[in-house]
């Protein structure tokens, strides 16, 4: 992550940066929706000590289950554990300072 962090100040100069952190189905509503923002939380503490990244230009947001890039289940209804792991996942947007 330290060198993307480089690459992306070495590219663009100084950046935004904004932590997206999924889950999975399994669990209720409110738990992955709590899940996925400590998980931001944790991208972002690690930018923010390690990577050089200002916290003021760090935000985190979770979305829990609502943004599925793959089928929690197979066409069948069983469960897809490939799925579901694509799923759980965090992304890092970059935007340019300008």
């Amino acid at each position: 992550m330290r060198k993307l962090v480089h690459e992306v100040q070495t590219r663009v100069g100084h950046a935004r940066y904004r932590v997206e952190g999924h889950t999975d189905w399994i669990g209720t509503d409110a738990y992955n929706d709590r899940l996925s923002a400590r998980r931001t939380a944790s991208v972002k503490e690690w930018l923010v000590r390690h990577a050089s990244a200002g916290r003021a230009h760090v935000e985190a947001v979770g979305f829990g289950e609502r943004r599925p890039v793959a089928s929690n289940t197979k066409p069948d209804g069983s469960d897809d554990p490939e799925g579901r792991q694509k799923n759980r996942r965090v992304e890092l947007v970059v935007d340019p300072l300008r």
